[in-house]
């Protein structure tokens, strides 16, 4: 219980430590958007998204989902998150409506009506529940950091200050920055990975039944529903199962593929429902990522005209994703220098403090690919998005940490060396290489 309290006091001081980040750059595609900052004080403000108005103007009005074309469509959970969080909040707030629309009658000398108050009451509340959401997602990503450790490695067996400095890590970057205080749903880039790790863990340690894993395939099917990165979910229980039944040395092949089979349905089941739902309603389902951006479609579309116009699209977006790698540098610096403990710090580290257990490293190299693919041929490309590929690097890191006990002098260092970076963040943006394509 104390450590949790721990995870949600990093979680408050990281994100409070963000609002003295001042205004966002006006570079990236948010830079069309009439409001991107709210400034709080001489000091202190919160950057906001475009995004933003959408998904609250559909969370106090959730109807908008079963309006055709509607962009959010795809993501209806997400909607009624806010919506059933929103409302409950609001209402809560009922005996104190009348203080709060005072206060913001004083606060703005009347220049709005009562009813425009008690719709910012509203809004205000459904803010609130996203805000909370965002809490709640930097929280079970710590939970299920902490668990991937202790499956992969054992016990911390370095100072806790070290291990908060490795979540600090994991929590304080460009991507919670930038989006912890508006409603947006890029903090599950953090989350999915993370998700991931532990998942392929779990069933690789615990090696449920046909049933367990039926029903451990129907919560990321769910959850696609909220964020399309979740699709990652079902690759790795896959993989999972693929690595149980090959060390268990039974693999019929006609059954694998029937659980495979069964797997992707129960997965793809909430999807179906939702689509054959608005179908009956006579709306067409609407995938705004696909329609507009052209989400993986791309390739379809870049055949359909040529091989040769095929190559070269690829060619371009491949060098697009590059440019993108920019987000990775703070993590891939933090494993660099573990990797270079023996020759930086004169520390000797025995050769076991490099080998994984052959599933645990099956596993990341697995994920390492699966999110690289994904981020390339999806087709369109910016940091925030490319950053999904950090928390794999950083777990890697912890991994390697935790081996064997390190001297006080080399975990101090460490330490430093991960606030050095935190401040970094709080007050510069992150180092990157795509103007162009880096949301701020």
């Amino acid at each position: 219980m104390k450590k949790k309290v721990a995870f949600l006091l990093l979680i408050f001081l990281a994100a409070f430590s963000f609002l003295f980040s001042g205004t966002p750059d006006k570079k990236g595609p948010n830079s069309y958007c009439p409001h991107q900052y709210v400034r709080l004080n001489t000091y202190m403000g919160v950057p906001v998204n475009c995004d933003e108005f959408a998904f609250m103007g559909a969370a106090a009005h959730p109807g908008y989902l079963l309006q055709q074309d509607f962009q959010r469509q795809n993501r209806p959970l997400y909607v009624v998150f806010g919506t059933v969080a929103g409302y409950l909040i609001y209402y809560s707030l009922h005996p104190f409506h009348h203080q709060i629309q005072s206060l913001i009658e004083k606060k703005f000398s009347g220049q709005f009506s009562s009813q425009e108050t008690q719709k910012a009451i509203l809004y205000g509340s459904i803010y609130m529940a996203y805000i909370i959401l965002n809490i709640l997602i930097l929280f079970f990503s710590i939970v299920l950091f902490e668990k991937s450790i202790n499956m992969a490695s054992g016990n911390w067996k370095n100072s806790q200050w070290l291990f908060y400095a490795v979540i600090l890590m994991l929590i304080s970057n460009q991507v919670t920055k930038s989006f912890f205080w508006t409603v947006h749903q890029q903090l599950f880039t953090i989350f999915t990975p993370v998700a991931c790790i532990y998942t392929g863990l779990f069933i690789q340690k615990n090696k449920p039944g046909i049933k367990s894993l039926s029903i451990l395939s129907l919560i990321p099917g769910l959850l696609l529903l909220v964020y399309g990165n979740f699709l990652l979910l079902l690759p790795v229980i896959l993989f999972s199962y693929f690595l149980n039944c090959r060390k268990e040395g039974y693999f019929p092949l006609f059954s694998f593929l029937k659980n495979v089979m069964l797997f992707t349905i129960i997965f793809t089941s909430p999807t179906i429902l939702w689509i054959a739902f608005l179908k009956l309603n006579g709306i067409s389902y609407y995938n705004h990522e696909i329609s507009k951006f052209r989400h993986f479609v791309w390739m379809a579309d870049s055949i359909n005209i040529s091989v040769h116009y095929f190559f070269s699209a690829f060619g371009e977006r491949t060098i697009d994703f590059v440019k993108t790698l920019g987000c990775l540098l703070w993590s891939s610096l933090l494993l660099s220098a573990i990797l270079l403990i023996p020759t930086t710090f004169k520390y000797r580290m025995s050769e076991k403090r490099y080998a994984f257990e052959t599933g645990t490293t099956a596993l990341i190299i697995f994920l390492i690919l699966l999110f690289s693919s994904f981020l390339l041929l999806i087709g369109s490309y910016a940091d925030r998005m490319t950053f999904s590929l950090a928390p794999l690097l950083i777990f890697s890191a912890a991994l390697l940490l935790n081996k064997e006990k390190l001297s006080k002098g080399v975990q101090t260092g460490f330490i430093t060396l991960i606030l050095l970076i935190h401040f970094y963040t709080v007050f510069f943006n992150a180092p990157h290489f795509s103007e162009t394509f880096f949301y701020q």
